[in-house]
């Protein structure tokens, strides 16, 4: 189903990414499509889960997400490892020499392992993470550690959350694992298994596999790992 200029209702979009998050893929969707009804209820907040690690004595950082970038210590000019043009850009701008190595996880390894950088390497993270970096690196050979640094703490949906979940048409881009795991949680005792009226947007196919079977044939499945990519899925899904 698509949304056009054919009189057919203009969709509402929820995010559910936690707050500052959320309102920065709002504010890019506001750019593409000015007027755009989009309702912000974050099922999880950003967390940290205590004093930023000390990075003396590195090889050099490794990031997955701009969340850990937030909540390490200043780079001071220390090479920083990132996955995703976003997340170099937070580092970069937190004073890390900073490299994007990749658009995921197995992207990053394989230019690791190619690179072979001098250690030791630190993989600040959440507690929440896929990919295995840091094990796949300690048996390539690589001198490679992690760390937790925040927490993607879920929060109960509210009534902003369910007042969204029954508008029609309703568009929902998810971004990880967890974020469409805590959407499942909340949205499936209401919607159930027929997802009528909603269409999902998905970061990756493990993001997909986290919503339950019969919601799979209403969720696309991004093209790339990157909010760009999300928008771009949804442009088509409302103007083509």
């Amino acid at each position: 189903m698509a949304y056009n200029d054919d009189g057919a209702a203009a969709p509402t979009l929820l995010l559910t990414r936690p707050r500052a998050a959320s309102m920065r893929f709002a504010l890019e969707i506001a750019a593409r499509w000015p007027g755009a009804r989009v309702v912000i209820a974050p099922l999880m907040e950003v967390v940290p889960t205590g004093a930023p690690p000390v990075l003396d004595g590195l090889g050099a950082a490794i990031f997955t997400s701009g969340n850990a970038v937030a909540r390490a210590s200043p780079g001071d000019g220390l090479r920083a490892y990132c996955i995703g043009a976003r997340t170099a850009e937070a580092a970069a701008l937190a004073g890390f020499d900073a490299v994007m190595a990749g658009e995921t996880a197995d992207e990053l390894v394989e230019r690791l392992v190619d690179l072979r950088p001098e250690g030791p390497l630190l993989h600040l993270h959440g507690v929440h993470q896929r990919g295995d970096v840091v094990p796949r690196l300690a048996a390539a050979g690589i001198d490679a550690r992690g760390t937790e640094v925040y927490d993607q703490r879920a929060v109960p949906p509210d009534t902003v959350f369910f007042d969204a979940l029954a508008a029609r048409p309703l568009l929902v881009p998810l971004f990880s694992p967890r974020s469409a795991a805590l959407f499942r949680e909340a949205a499936e005792p209401v919607i159930g298994v027929d997802p009528a009226g909603m269409h999902l947007f998905a970061l990756s196919a493990a993001v997909r596999d986290a919503l339950p079977p019969g919601w799979h044939g209403a969720t696309d499945i991004a093209a790339r790992p990157d909010a760009e990519a999300l928008l771009d899925d949804i442009a088509r899904r409302i103007f083509t």
